[in-house]
C-alpha cells in the first residue's frame, strides 16, 4: 500500500471520527434543548398554578371576611342580650327570653367556629341536625331585609306548618343570605326579590329566591355554581356556589331557571328529615 493510500485512509478515518463526534454533540444538544424546553414548560405550569392558587386564596380571604362579619354580629347579639339581662334582673320571664336569644346566638357561633376549625384541619365534615327550616328563615328575616335597599321590593314567605329538614343551620343561613344578596345585586337597587320556603306534598321542602333582574343565558347559568366563579367585583356573586355546596351537603338539589331579560329563580329542594 502506497504512502498516498495510507494518508487517504487516515484522513477518511479522521473524518469519520469527527463526523461521529459531531453527531454525538448534536444529539447531546438536542437532549439539552428538550430538557430546557421541558423545564420551561413545567416552570410555566407551576407559575400558572401558583397564580391560580393565589387568586383562589384571595377569594377565600374575601369570603372569610364575611364569616368574621357574621361572627361579630353573633357576638353583638350575645353581649347585647347579657347587658339587657343585667338591666332586667327583676323580671325573670324577660330575662329567660333574652337568655334564650343569647344562647341561640352562642350556639350558632359555636357551630361556625367548629366548621372553621374542621376546615383548617382538613376535615370539612358538616354538622347536620334536624331543624325546622321555616323557623330558621323567620329568625333571619330582619337580616335579610337589611340586604335590600329603598328601591328593592323584598318579599319573604315561609310555610305555616312545620318544615323539618336535616341540615347544618350555619350553612343554611349562609346559602339563603348568599342567594338573597345575589338577587338584590341583580336588580341593581330597583326591582323585586322573592324569598320563599314551602313544604312539598311528597315530603321535603323547597327554598326559592327569584329576582326581576337581567337574567342569565344557558352558558352563564351552567357556570354560575362553579367555585370562585363570579362576574362581579371581588367576592360578590359567589352566593350560588355557596348555595350549591349547601344543597349537596344536605342531600338536596339546586336548580336555576333563567333567561336573558326574564330574571332568575334559584331553587334548592331538600329531602324530608325522615
Amino acid at each position: 500500500v502506497s504512502d498516498e493510500t495510507l494518508a487517504l485512509r487516515e484522513a477518511a478515518e479522521a473524518a469519520r471520527r469527527e463526523a461521529g463526534e459531531a453527531l454525538a454533540a448534536a444529539a447531546a444538544a438536542r437532549e439539552e434543548a428538550r430538557a430546557a424546553h421541558e423545564a420551561a414548560r413545567k416552570a410555566g405550569e407551576d407559575a400558572e398554578a401558583e397564580l391560580a392558587g393565589g387568586r383562589r386564596m384571595e377569594s377565600v380571604g374575601r369570603l372569610t371576611g364575611g364569616l368574621a362579619h357574621d361572627f361579630n354580629a353573633l357576638l353583638g347579639v350575645m353581649t347585647g342580650a347579657l347587658d339587657m339581662m343585667l338591666r332586667q334582673a327583676d323580671d325573670p320571664a324577660r330575662v329567660r327570653r333574652i337568655g334564650q336569644a343569647a344562647l341561640a346566638a352562642g350556639q350558632k357561633g359555636e357551630l361556625l367556629t367548629r366548621r372553621l376549625t374542621a376546615f383548617s384541619q382538613g376535615d370539612d365534615a358538616p354538622v347536620l341536625r334536624v331543624l325546622d327550616a321555616g323557623v330558621l328563615l323567620r329568625g333571619m328575616e330582619t337580616r335579610l331585609r337589611a340586604l335590600g335597599g329603598p328601591g328593592v321590593d323584598l318579599m319573604i314567605e315561609g310555610p305555616s306548618d312545620a318544615a323539618p329538614v336535616r341540615l347544618d343551620p350555619v350553612a343554611f343561613e349562609g346559602a339563603v343570605r348568599g342567594l338573597t344578596q345575589n338577587a338584590v345585586d341583580a336588580v341593581a337597587g330597583k326591582g323585586s326579590v322573592a324569598v320563599r320556603l314551602e313544604t312539598m306534598l311528597e315530603g321535603g321542602v323547597r327554598l326559592s329566591v327569584r329576582d326581576s333582574g337581567p337574567g342569565m343565558d344557558r352558558d352563564l347559568a351552567a357556570r354560575a355554581v362553579e367555585p370562585f366563579f363570579t362576574t362581579r367585583e371581588g367576592a360578590a356573586g359567589l352566593g350560588l356556589s355557596q348555595a350549591y355546596a349547601f344543597a349537596r351537603q344536605a342531600g338536596g338539589v339546586l336548580s336555576i331557571d333563567s333567561a336573558p331579560g326574564e330574571g332568575a329563580e334559584v331553587s334548592i329542594t331538600l329531602p324530608s328529615a325522615a
